[in-house]
This record gives structure tokens, sequence and C-alpha cells, in this order.
């Protein structure tokens, strides 16, 4: 093993045995308490992603709102110059919004993956505690065999954590207060127009003559 991992594995060891060893004592079986601590494990990889995520955007903070501005800004002037009949600008900006979009789109997939690096930390220690154990399948499953390993049971929990963390999290104070100022962050300064506010009307349908009364002087 490298000896980077070697060190970072025993140092790690200490805490990240801790909540196995404290569930055997508690239950005196293996398999809750191997459960348990992978429940903790994925637990404690959901929070530092999270976190880790929040603090890379505070500090790119200012990029992400360029985005913002840039893709509404090109938005909005691309449906002023379909308001104008210029054909040409209106290509022109729609394609320096749809690139702003997509830097926006890989930006925010670029900060999530930041939220993943205690994962493969976390499976490097599994693989140094628990490598050599596997569970038995009641049955064979094609590719995988009669017998599993630790990533069987660790990948779902943190994918089912990680899910539920991300609906609740909004009830915490820290992570509240983080949407709140990615929120204001990214609030456009200019407000985001619509096909609907160039106030073209659509086509009438043929309609039967009005009545006299829809003549009246109020709505003539």
């Amino acid at each position: 093993m490298d000896p980077t991992l070697e060190w970072l594995n025993t140092t790690l060891d200490p805490f990240l045995i801790a909540p196995f060893r404290l569930a055997l004592e508690w239950t005196g079986q293996s398999m809750p308490s191997f459960l348990f601590g992978l429940t903790v494990l994925a637990a404690v990889a959901t929070l530092m992603g999270e976190i880790s995520m929040g603090i890379v955007y505070l500090l790119n903070r200012k990029h992400y709102r360029t985005i913002n501005e840039e893709m509404i800004s090109h938005h909005n002037l691309s449906i002023q110059a379909i308001a104008q009949k210029d054909k040409q600008s209106y290509k022109a900006c729609n394609r320096v919004a749809n690139e702003a979009f997509g830097l926006s789109f890989f930006s925010k997939a670029a900060l999530f993956a930041a939220s993943l690096w205690p994962v493969p930390v976390a499976m490097g220690w599994l693989s140094y505690r628990f490598d050599d154990i596997g569970f038995a399948l009641p049955f064979s499953v094609p590719y995988v065999g009669s017998e599993v390993g630790f990533a069987a049971f660790f990948i779902p929990l943190y994918v089912v954590i990680r899910i539920g963390f991300a609906l609740m999290k909004k009830r915490l104070p820290l992570f509240r207060s983080l949407e709140e100022f990615i929120r204001k962050n990214e609030e456009p300064s200019e407000p985001v127009m619509s096909w609907s506010d160039l106030g073209v009307k659509a086509p009438s349908t043929p309609s039967e003559p009005s009545s006299p009364a829809s003549h009246s002087p109020s709505q003539s």
C-alpha cells in the first residue's frame, strides 16, 4: 500500500472504527454492528461532502454570480431582438445565452463532484479494514457471484442518506443559511423575460357577431 494511504488509514482508523465497536458492545452481534457502523460512516461522508460543497461555492461565489448574470442578460437581449425583428442579433445573443447556460450547468456539476471526495476516502478505509470479509448471497448473481463485499452495503446506504439529507437540510440552520446566501448571490439584477413579455397576442379565431351590448361606450 502507498505510504500516504497507509498513514491516512491508520490515522483515521481509531475514529472510524469506533461506531462499529460501540454497536458491537451494545448488541453483541456482528452484522447489526457492521450495518450501524456503515450508516454512521455514510452519514459522516455526506456531511463532510455537503460542507465541502458549501465552502467551494463560497470561494467561487463571484464566478457563479457572473455566469448567472450573463446567462439572464443575453437571454433577455435575445427576446428583445425578436421584438425588434432582428434575427441576426437574436441568434448571436441566444448562442451566448446557451453557452452561459452550459457553463453554469457544468460548474454546478463540478460543485457537486466536490462533495464526493469523502466517498473514496471512506471506501479506502473500508478496504483497509474489511477487504477480506465477504457476505454470502442466497443465490448467485451474474457478474457478481455468490458473495459480496462491504461496497454492496455502503454504496446503497450512502445514496439513501444523501437523498434523505438533501430533503431535510433546509431545516438545518447552517445549510438553510447557505441556501439563502446562494439564492441571494444568484438573484438576477434584472427580471428574466419570457415570450409573453413581447406583448404579441395570439391570432383570434373567427367568431359570431358580437351583441350590441359589447359595443357600449365603456368598452369602446
